[in-house]
């Protein structure tokens, strides 16, 4: 066998498993474009019980600008978070178990969502400019990844985590 066959099947070889491993870890995408605002959805537990996991509360839609300090007000831990290309402003994030939490996401550049599944939290997804803020409670300890669904997003690097103490 010439070298330049040995090569080429290298590299084919590399391309199928590169491509496989996109397959694989190909994160879902949430086209949840329709209006919310004010919404309470409850997020049933997974054990049956019929107790809510969470309940998330998207408050607002469209706000413009969101301050970039993280802050706690009135028994609440609020955090702002922008994304951009392919990154959140944070990459990670820390409560204790039992605290309630508001995140305002705020979308400077493209087009991207906020999601933390095991809080049923989903911002849907805005345009830059836009903004959403979500509430929920820390009712589960461990590490959660919170992201961005559109397209590859995830995969290229849009996510963080949720830490609860």
């Amino acid at each position: 066998m010439s070298k330049n066959k040995i090569l080429i099947s290298i590299v084919v070889v590399i391309l199928i498993l590169v491509g496989g491993y996109y397959l694989i870890n190909k994160p879902s995408v949430s086209n949840n474009s329709g209006d919310v605002a004010n919404t309470s959805l409850a997020v049933p537990a997974p054990d049956g019980s019929g107790s809510p996991v969470a309940e998330m509360i998207v408050v607002d839609e469209n706000t413009e600008t969101a301050p970039a300090e993280v802050e706690a007000t009135s028994g609440v831990k609020e955090f702002n978070v922008t994304g951009k290309n392919f990154e959140f402003s944070l990459k990670e994030i820390k409560v204790k178990t039992g605290d309630k939490v508001k995140i305002t996401f705020t979308n400077n550049e493209g087009f991207h969502d906020f999601i933390l599944d095991e809080f049923g939290v989903n911002t849907g997804q805005i345009t830059a400019g836009q903004s959403r803020t979500v509430e929920f409670t820390a009712n589960q300890t461990g590490t959660f990844e919170y992201y961005c669904s559109v397209g590859q997003h995830r995969a290229n690097g849009m996510f963080g985590k949720l830490i609860v103490e």
